[in-house]
């Protein structure tokens, strides 16, 4: 749907998502990317780096950690004609998001730069940050504003660890899904304004982190 800005300043749209179980909008799959659209990339994890966190044996872990959305943090994004604007993940609006595609039973739902190749992979741990100073994320060097949402996740394949991960440099998150977005805090909008209200059926990719 095409956009029409007045100002010169960029829009801000914030992302919507329906808390129907059964509405197509929302997460559909977890990316690994080389840049997140976030700008935050995971950290990678093997058997001495998570002695910490009480790993024992001597393999190499093949561990990914990192956040998939960061709070309130502004998103370039471009529509079909070239107009750029920001996209943002309000603090709830993640926390439904998330809980929607844990719900949906998505922990394997993962897949390398937003294509067909799912990789044999799955979300050991996921949380909401609720505490930017005592939250484990702060721990992994991480300062992340509340409501962001991190995931653990483990790679089984070592062929993609190696190659893909380790050697590519594909150690970042994206989400991929349809959903919605609304210009974010306005409560009356130009009639030159063209918007989207309520859930649209267009496909974001390279959202995230």
């Amino acid at each position: 749907m095409k956009k029409v800005f007045p100002n010169a300043e960029l829009p801000v749209y914030e992302i919507i998502c329906s808390e129907d179980i059964n509405d197509p909008t929302g997460i559909r799959l977890l990316s690994i990317v080389a840049e997140p659209a976030v700008e935050e990339k995971a950290l990678m994890f093997s058997e001495n780096d998570l002695k910490d966190y009480s790993f024992k044996t001597d393999t190499e872990k093949q561990i990914l950690v990192g956040p998939a959305m960061i709070a309130n943090k502004k998103i370039l994004r471009r529509d079909d004609e070239g107009n750029k604007y920001f996209v943002v993940f309000k603090p709830e609006t993640i926390e439904l998001m998330m809980n929607k595609f844990m719900k949906g039973d998505n922990n394997h739902s993962i897949n390398v730069d937003h294509s067909n190749q799912m990789v044999n992979a799955y979300i050991q741990q996921s949380w909401i940050v609720e505490d930017p100073y005592m939250d484990k994320s702060k721990k992994l060097g991480y300062n992340l504003p509340v409501g962001s949402w991190m995931v653990q996740v483990k790679i089984d394949d070592k062929n993609f660890w190696d190659q893909e991960v380790k050697e590519a440099g594909k150690f970042g998150f994206s989400i991929e899904g349809l959903m919605g977005e609304r210009p974010l805090e306005m409560s009356k909008v130009d009639d030159e304004l063209t918007i989207i209200d309520g859930i649209i059926d267009e496909l974001f990719k390279d959202l995230g982190i």
